[in-house]
């Protein structure tokens, strides 16, 4: 085990920033952190990092208490939000900083130096001071500064929060891309739900100080454990459903059989139900179950009737359509609640003339994902394990 947390616990007066954190990362893992501001993820790495002490619990790296260890004795580096570079070094000078500890000779000093900046591709702009570099680059400078003095755990608080779109989506690949090259443990904060999905092998969502799941990027997004989680990673509708031995009534949307309906919730008595946007189809009128938002399904022909869907069937308002390239949302209202549909870009202008109107939907129950409505509300001594 590469990196453990054990009840790791952080007060800051009255205000409780961290509490009880258990946590297991594997070798060459990227775990990502996310959560809403001021939820305690950048506390959590700062706790790591040897940048504030906790008031309960233990950091183990490699199976070592560096719980009270200072910064520069715990191989661990850390890329802040702001790259933190010194503006009168050059690239070069910046990340040979990074190597001021480990009392290397000069010339295997200037072998990582070269050997990093080629890995971020800096190496022409080895010269350049800060001011001189453009915010991607200046990110590259502050990773190489931090992967020079081939630290055993990588911590990255918010990388590419300043940059624009595109140069993020590049970087985060980018970023992908070295840290498995070397195999380092890694842990990600971001608030970028797209950043931690797309490129962290683990995700942790930290709510008021708490972990409430960890798992695989699919997992946190297909199963969220909590309503906060369900709410927070993702679009959807959470949707009230009274459960019994017969099934499910949804709120505004109809029943669903029992055997759709997880025997636990049936004998709870209530459940939340989640809808992703990718679950919502739109029906041609007086069509078969075949969607706008999921037009390679095989049309009904007399050799291939279509065949009644088990599902949710229902009519909703068409708000709005938003286009967004390739993709396109549609927003719809069905009594109080408001859901989400995507469809394909081209066909948003299909849409949009028909705001206003009514829409057939369906939602196939294999689509629905069933949360505990009391599962944000933590019990008594618990402290969250990872």
């Amino acid at each position: 085990m590469s990196l453990q947390l054990i009840g790791l616990t952080k007060r800051f007066g009255d205000v409780t920033a961290v509490d009880g954190v258990h946590l297991a990362v594997d070798q060459g893992e990227l775990l990502a952190v996310v959560g809403p501001s001021g939820c305690g993820k950048t506390t959590l790495i700062r706790m790591i990092a040897g940048l504030e002490t906790p008031d309960e619990g233990r950091v183990l790296i490699r199976g070592r208490d560096a719980t009270h260890l200072p910064p520069e004795r715990r191989n661990v580096s850390i890329v802040f939000q702001n790259f933190a570079l010194f503006p009168q070094m050059t690239v070069a000078e910046n990340v040979a900083y990074g190597l001021r500890w480990r009392r290397l000779d000069r010339a295997e000093r200037q072998r990582r130096v070269t050997e990093m900046l080629e890995m971020v591709g800096l190496s022409s702009l080895r010269h350049r001071r800060p001011h001189q570099l453009s915010a991607g680059q200046q990110q590259r400078a502050a990773l190489a500064r931090a992967l020079a003095p081939q630290p055993e755990t990588l911590l990255l608080d918010e990388p590419l929060s300043a940059l624009d779109a595109d140069l993020r989506e590049r970087l985060r690949l980018e970023i992908r891309r070295i840290q498995k090259e070397l195999g380092i443990t890694t842990i990600l904060v971001t608030h970028d739900q797209e950043e931690a999905l797309g490129i962290a092998d683990r995700v942790a969502v930290m709510n008021q100080g708490r972990l409430v799941q960890v798992g695989r990027p699919w997992e946190v997004y297909d199963a969220p454990a909590t309503p906060f989680v369900a709410r927070f990673i993702g679009k959807g509708t959470l949707v009230e459903a009274k459960a019994g031995p017969a099934g499910a009534e949804l709120k505004g949307l109809g029943p669903v059989p029992a055997g759709h309906v997880p025997p636990r919730f049936r004998s709870a008595g209530r459940a939340l139900v989640l809808i992703r946007p990718e679950a919502v189809r739109l029906l041609e009128d007086g069509g078969p179950p075949r969607s706008f938002s999921n037009p390679s399904e095989a049309p009904e022909t007399p050799e291939r009737p279509a065949s009644p869907a088990p599902g949710l069937h229902f009519t909703a308002e068409l708000e709005d359509v938003t286009f967004a390239g390739q993709a396109g949302m549609v927003h719809l209202r069905a009594g109080e609640l408001r859901l989400i549909a995507f469809c394909p870009g081209h066909l948003t202008a299909r849409l949009k003339p028909r705001a206003g109107s009514r829409l057939a939907c369906f939602v196939p129950y294999d689509a629905l994902r069933w949360v505990d409505p009391g599962a944000d509300r933590p019990a008594a001594g618990d402290s969250q394990q990872g």
